[in-house]
């Protein structure tokens, strides 16, 4: 018998590449919750819906929702307002609506018959005060103390939906998993990312022209989205993971952006390029390395995609859309 699955914010980043995987197994049904806010009916979305073992709801979860009691077996919620633009111009919105589709994910799951799961994503971003007091350890471990940063920045209301989202799983009384993902790459995630936005910056600039960077020494262990999600199911199918808190990402190759661009503009044969350093002021976190540690103890990881082979398939992808 296939196995239920509902992936809600299945037509975003994470949720498209998870539902690829779940149908490489062959034993799953999946339903993809989504009202296309962010994620996009690309062909590569049609794509996906020509399968037959999923099934598309198109639903605003910050609104009033009708679900139905059924047998999911897992359940994914990977959606949220995110995205540095939103977060800044709407911080109010970004928290009132993160609430709200969390809630109303939670209302669903305890309306499930036989839920073994439900899987929240979570975000690195929760450490944003720690990094702002500089009192964060690198690599970050799961268990360290989180500080909240001044409620008055903008920046503060993503982290806050976020912790709030995890206090909210963790106090129902539904099993589950949260995950912190860490600068996850990949195919299909939109352009206000570093990776893509890099490739999409040497793509528009001219034959030996100057493009200038910010925070060229801001430091990143980036993690291809396939690792990501390898890390996501495994751990949503792994008792001993049940009921915690868990980080996902790359524990090696930590670059810094400077030396990332010089290796995106080798691969898109771009030597001729002339970087400068801009002088605009940057809030992102100058260092974010995540402590996987518990996550390799925890599920059997074999070798992860090197950053050389992960950016060469995202920019291939990037450069033929």
């Amino acid at each position: 018998m296939m196995k239920k699955v509902l992936i809600i914010g299945g037509a975003g980043f994470l949720g498209y590449h998870l539902t690829k995987k779940l149908l490489l197994k062959k034993k799953y049904k999946i339903t993809l919750l989504d009202n296309f806010s962010r994620g996009k009916k690309d062909k590569y979305f049609r794509e996906l819906m020509t399968n037959k073992n999923i099934n598309l709801i198109n639903q605003d979860l910050t609104k009033k929702i009708n679900f139905p009691e059924d047998d999911y077996l897992y359940i994914y919620q990977f959606a949220a307002i995110i995205g540095v633009q939103n977060v800044l111009k709407q911080p109010l919105k970004v928290l009132t609506n993160n609430f709200l589709i969390q809630n109303n994910s939670i209302k669903i799951a305890l309306k499930q018959l036989n839920l073994k799961r439900f899987i929240f994503a979570s975000t690195s971003e929760v450490y944003l005060g720690n990094q702002k007091y500089k009192k964060l350890k690198y690599p970050t471990p799961e268990n360290h103390k989180i500080m909240l940063y001044d409620l008055k920045n903008s920046r503060t209301s993503y982290s806050l939906s976020k912790l709030y989202g995890e206090a909210m799983i963790a106090l129902s009384d539904i099993n589950y998993t949260i995950i912190r993902p860490h600068n996850i790459y990949g195919e299909r995630m939109g352009f206000s990312h570093v990776i893509p936005e890099l490739i999409l910056r040497i793509k528009k600039t001219k034959k030996n022209g100057n493009l200038y960077l910010d925070s060229p020494q801001h430091k990143r262990c980036f993690c291809y989205v396939d690792d990501a999600i390898n890390q996501i199911y495994k751990l949503s199918k792994n008792k001993k993971a049940l009921n915690d808190v868990f980080n996902i990402g790359n524990k090696d190759e930590e670059i810094k952006i400077i030396d990332l661009i010089k290796l995106i503009s080798k691969i898109m044969n771009r030597k001729d390029i002339k970087i400068n350093y801009s002088k605009r002021e940057v809030a992102s976190p100058s260092r974010r390395v995540p402590d996987l540690n518990k996550t390799f103890n925890t599920i059997k990881i074999n070798n992860q995609t090197s950053l050389l082979k992960g950016c060469s398939k995202v920019i291939k992808w990037y450069l033929e859309i």
